[in-house]
């Protein structure tokens, strides 16, 4: 039963931060691997470090226990599929940017370990 709600955690968690990113690029019409100006680029990757920081947060709160370790499973979600997304981009061909996923790498996967630490600190002060 943990390791199902392990899990389910994890998983929502990351959910939290894919719909929210995708919908921006959705409601902006920017498909996310194209140059883009820079205040989108801007734009996208504030609300990719809210998602990502709500997305660790939600982790750790579904998980119960040991909070952390479940964000930090969460960004590491996160971080894989940003680097699978770089790797298959970078071996496809010139002309694709890749500023989004280095900003989720960069900026996005340690939100989310934020997330899941602020989460975690309030289950300590309980």
């Amino acid at each position: 039963m943990n390791i199902l709600r392990s899990i389910a955690a994890v998983l929502l968690g990351y959910i939290v931060f894919a719909v929210s990113t995708f919908s921006f690029f959705k409601l902006i019409k920017q498909a996310p691997h194209e140059v883009a100006p820079l205040p989108i680029m801007l734009g996208s990757i504030v609300v990719g470090i809210v998602a990502a920081f709500l997305g660790g947060y939600v982790a750790a709160r579904i998980a119960g226990r040991r909070p952390l370790e479940h964000g930090v499973a969460m960004a590491g979600l996160l971080a894989l599929g940003a680097a699978v997304s770089l790797a298959s981009t970078l071996g496809a061909h010139q002309g694709v940017a890749i500023w989004s996923q280095l900003a989720a790498l960069v900026f996005m996967t340690p939100s989310a370990i934020a997330g899941a630490w602020v989460r975690s600190r309030q289950a300590v002060s309980r």
